[in-house]
């Protein structure tokens, strides 16, 4: 019994209208009863003097003289029965407002003071069990004092059932009450108390369902389904048939009907007035509803007859008692009818537990709502029922339904289920259908733009647009003056829209993870035993930041014209694309996802993840990109489309179908001026050749540079199932295809000869920070470092690019003078001697060259992780370096070209312009090194001349093939033919 329905009953038997009992009791008659003792409401009755047949008041612990003359306004007890020693008992009087025992402290001959709550129970007087006597000479705790010393005889009066008015019904819920309608087994002539009554599940005419209504009636009340316009319950002349054998039930059946039909059937409605009572007991039920049928009172009562529970009404033994039973021919046991307050039909929320449901209002088809604050439900137009925002879960320990995107919590207390409609459910004020809507998953990324990985991306661009309602079309951002973003009708006038992934709460350093939203909900671990668990349903969705895909400018709120604009290094949340259908969705921002703590090793759930965000809409009357306040208020224009323009990000379209390709790369500005191998060959102290030559860039049309080989061959790294191909660039390249090979013969035609697999020898272009580190190792100033151009910021260098004598074979790159092989097959970051072309314009022609800045490699308990800083390429005082800042990426284009990448036979020296190196038949020409220390030596090492130049204009012989040119310590590489 719920604590409602308690304090019902006690505040209504408080509050008067009693009959005070016609009979009295004894501690000791009151214990016969075992089974009601301590759950029946008593008065006591107080008389002074030698009987009991004139009682003068009633115990009152609250009245300062412990009695009062007002019955209906004095203390109710109940009764316990107390173990004493050597097997005797004695009795307390609990008041039922405090839960106290009734107490007297005695005050001794010694001053001492003792007190005793605890009566014997056979006396008429009342005595506690030492035998003192309750009577005005002793000092009490509760005062019941006669004031003329004499004993006080008391007596113990059953309260009478109390017949509920109208107004005390509808108390209940505030708007009505329920009838739950039990049943009890009846064992050995007694309930089996053992377990709780059970209410019938298919109880065949019972109107009693739902939220009743209750009205004044002349003898009773009246009661109504819903609410006072609802149907009205009445008991008819029909009958079921036959009845229970041997038993008083007449069959009779009750009904609800409108005014109208009562009317119609006339006579043959017997009674449209109830009494419903409740007993004066600490549970407050069974309840007994009754009805009189031409002065003979009726009781509700249950008949079973061939398994079928059938409502009915049987004579009343009892005035306001409910204690009909009846032997049942369905299984043999004596059943009895309990009613109780309580909704009938109540659901089991268990129902609820480990699926992801849609919550609908019948009445107006609107549906529960994801947003945080306003109205539970709104129309079903603006909820996406078939995304996250649309579906709900149930958390047992909250007892509430809990949003799976938003985290709004929906409190559907006292659902009952309503017959014959699968999935529907009432509260008695609404309706509600719940329908199933899926699982919930720890995996789960429905409703969110997906399907897309981080090189995916690096590839995509995509048209964002949208929809406008009245006509039907859709409209596209485009970039206007100064950055604003306006809408146009034409796709090909839009911007391509670049979307990178901005998950910031990643496992570890070398692991980007998808943003979290958790909701926690409850499952069944054991049904059988009763026992549940809660788990975590989880979403992931990316965050993404929006840029121009060729221009790079970031959209970012303008908060002085109060709109969206695209802006060259700016900054603004991450956004989140989110379905609001099929492929069309919401641009969110202000996001709460759930951060993975690292202590922990958990997500910890993300409390209303979605309610604090902010939303993108079209302002179409102004012809602006502009915010909402809140992502679940509903904004005319919020809908947009997110649709791939079918533009590659990256060159890829060369050496990528086994054929290499030869390319020319140029500034686009001035396609003069092309990127080669520059002279300035560096030699390692061991005598191996270490840097064979420097990238530069040079006007090809200066005489100076006529003869200049810029052919460079493009040798495929990485192209296969990427958004983003890596590319590396060679000179001088020999290309050897798959065949059979002698080592020990040199010979492909030996007997010895084995499969060996295709490679490509040549000069590799390289990306010189690991050699610029080496030298600053050993002690180098930046300023002396030759792989070092300048500094962007202090301590910050600009490293410069050359090329190295390499054997790139399978996925790897093997560096001839140091034998280190770089692996090539993970594409996840670029190395020292990979390179991509990323597009810069619409017509796709123009790019930038993205390599690596820098890089450092560690080792986990499991994994690799390479901590790794993009670089591009720069052309800075006229000379190409690698540059750790995109905005400052130079701006190339190439051509491909029948030329062969070969070694450039006149080398500039780097350091001093004067002095040039030229290759002839069986000789090379050094100009400009009069007085300087020359030595030539073959590309093995092998000095073939170590002298001083006595002219400017020097000729040495050497012989045909690669020869190093070494003047005062700078090397130079020319081919001798």
């Amino acid at each position: 019994m719920n604590k409602k329905v308690l304090t019902l009953c006690a505040g209504f038997l408080l509050a008067g209208g009693l009959t005070v009992p016609a009979f009295a009791e004894t501690f000791e008659e009151v214990a016969k009863d075992a089974a009601n003792l301590e759950n029946q409401y008593y008065r006591v009755r107080v008389q002074e003097g030698d009987g009991i047949t004139d009682k003068s008041g009633w115990l009152d612990a609250d009245s300062k003289d412990g009695w009062s003359n007002d019955a209906d306004n004095s203390t109710l007890w109940t009764v316990k029965k107390v173990p004493g020693q050597n097997g005797t008992y004695g009795f307390q009087l609990i008041s039922v407002l405090t839960g106290e025992p009734l107490s007297v402290t005695v005050t001794n001959a010694d001053d001492t003071k003792v007190t005793y709550d605890t009566f014997n129970g056979d006396q008429y007087a009342l005595w506690f069990e030492n035998g003192k006597g309750y009577n005005g000479t002793e000092t009490a705790v509760t005062s019941i004092a006669n004031g003329n010393g004499g004993v006080w005889w008391y007596s113990l009066d059953e309260v009478d059932p109390v017949s509920l008015t109208a107004n005390k019904l509808n108390e209940l819920l505030g708007y009505g009450f329920g009838l739950q309608i039990c049943q009890q087994v009846i064992k050995d002539g007694k309930v089996d108390t053992t377990k709780d009554p059970v209410e019938y599940s298919d109880l065949k005419g019972n109107v009693f369902t739902g939220v009743l209504f209750a009205k004044a009636g002349s003898n009773g009340v009246t009661l109504y389904q819903g609410d006072e316009n609802g149907k009205q319950i009445v008991l008819t002349s029909e009958k079921w048939g036959s009845q229970a054998g041997g038993t008083s039930e007449t069959g009779y059946i009750f009904k609800a009907l409108t005014q109208s039909q009562i009317k119609e059937l006339g006579e043959k409605v017997l009674a449209t007035e109830f009494t419903i009572s409740q007993p004066s007991t600490v549970a407050g039920e069974p309840l007994e509803v009754a009805v009189t049928v031409k002065d003979t009172r009726y009781e509700l009562v249950v008949s079973i007859v061939e398994n079928v529970a059938r409502l009915t009404v049987a004579e009343s033994t009892t005035d306001k008692v409910a204690d009909f039973t009846y032997a049942s021919t369905a299984d043999g046991v004596t059943h009895n009818t309990y009613v109780k307050f309580g909704l009938s039909n109540a659901v089991d929320y268990s129902d609820f537990y480990g699926k992801l449901w849609n919550i609908t209002r019948v009445k107006d088809g609107y549906v529960a709502s994801p947003n945080c604050t306003g109205d539970d439900f709104i129309p079903a137009a603006q909820v996406a029922l078939n995304y996250p925002e649309g579906q709900w879960l149930y958390n047992a320990e909250l007892g509430v339904f809990v949003n799976r995107e938003s985290g709004k919590t929906l409190e559907l207390t006292g659902l009952r289920y309503v017959e014959d409609e699968e999935n529907t459910y009432t509260t008695g004020d609404a309706t509600y259908t719940i329908a199933p809507a899926g699982d919930p998953s720890e995996t789960a990324t429905i409703g969110y733009l997906n399907g897309y990985t981080e090189d995916q991306l690096k590839q995509k661009a995509f048209f964002i647009g949208t929809p406008i309602a009245s006509t039907g079309d859709t409209v596209w951002l485009a970039k206007a003056a100064n950055g604003k973003l306006e809408f146009v009708q034409e796709k090909t006038d839009a911007v391509e829209f670049r979307l990178t992934m901005a998950d910031f709460n990643a496992k570890d350093d070398n692991e980007s993870v998808t943003a979290r939203n958790i909701t926690e909900y409850t499952v069944w671990k054991d049904k059988n035993a009763g026992t549940t668990e809660q788990k975590n349903d989880i979403v992931s969705f990316h965050q993404y930041t929006v840029a121009d895909a060729v221009t790079g400018d970031v959209l970012y709120y303008n908060k002085a014209q109060q709109r969206f604009d695209l802006g060259e290094g700016k900054q603004f949340n991450a956004i989140v694309v989110k379905n609001k259908g099929n492929e069309v969705y919401n641009l969110l921002y202000n996001v709460t996802v759930a951060n993975y703590d690292a202590d922990s090793k958990t997500y910890p759930t993300a409390a209303s993840a979605f309610c604090n965000a902010k939303k993108l809409y079209g302002a179409h009357s102004a012809n602006e990109l502009v915010q909402s306040d809140k992502a679940y208020n509903f904004t005319e224009n919020d809908i947009f489309v997110v649709v791939d323009a079918d533009a590659q990000q990256y060159r890829g379209d060369f050496s990528n179908t086994g054929v290499l390709d030869t390319i020319k790369i140029f500034r686009n500005d001035d396609p003069s001026y092309v990127l080669y191998e520059k002279g300035a060959l560096l030699t390692a102290e061991d005598g191996k050749t270490a840097i064979e030559g420097f990238l530069g860039m040079e006007n090809i049309n200066d005489p100076k540079y006529a003869d200049m080989h810029a052919a460079m061959l493009a040798d495929t790294a990485y192209h296969a199932n990427t958004y983003r191909p890596q590319y590396m660039l060679a000179v001088d390249a020999d290309i050897i295809p798959a065949g059979k090979w002698c080592e020990e013969h040199q010979s492909s035609t030996c007997a010895h000869a084995v499969p060996t697999e295709g490679y490509v020898t040549g000069r590799y272009l390289v990306n010189l920070v690991d050699s610029a580190k080496a030298a600053t190792a050993a002690g180098i100033k930046d300023a002396d470092n030759k792989f070092i151009y300048e500094q962007y910021q202090n301590d910050e260098p600009y490293y410069r690019l050359g090329f190295v004598q390499a054997k790139h074979i399978g996925d790897s790159l093997i560096i001839a003078s140091t034998n280190d092989t770089i692996d090539l097959a993970d594409n996840s970051f670029d190395k020292v001697c990979t390179f991509a072309f990323k597009y810069v314009d619409a017509e796709r022609e123009a790019f930038t060259i993205e390599t690596v800045y820098n890089y450092e490699t560690a080792k986990d308990d499991e994994n690799e992780i390479t901590d790794y800083d993009p670089g591009y390429i720069k052309y800075h005082n006229g000379v190409p370096v690698v540059t750790p800042k995109a905005s400052e990426a130079w701006v190339f284009d190439l051509n491909e070209t029948s030329e062969i990448p070969t070694a450039n036979e006149t080398i500039e020296s780097a350091a001093d312009a004067t002095i040039s190196v030229v290759a002839v038949d069986g000789a090379v020409i050094v100009k400009g090194a009069e007085g300087k220390n020359v030595i030539v030596s073959t590309i093995l090492g092998k000095v073939v001349a170590n002298e001083v130049l006595n002219s400017d204009n020097e000729t040495i012989a050497a012989p045909a093939g690669i020869v190093v040119v070494s003047v005062d310590g700078e090397s130079f590489k020319v081919a001798v033919k």
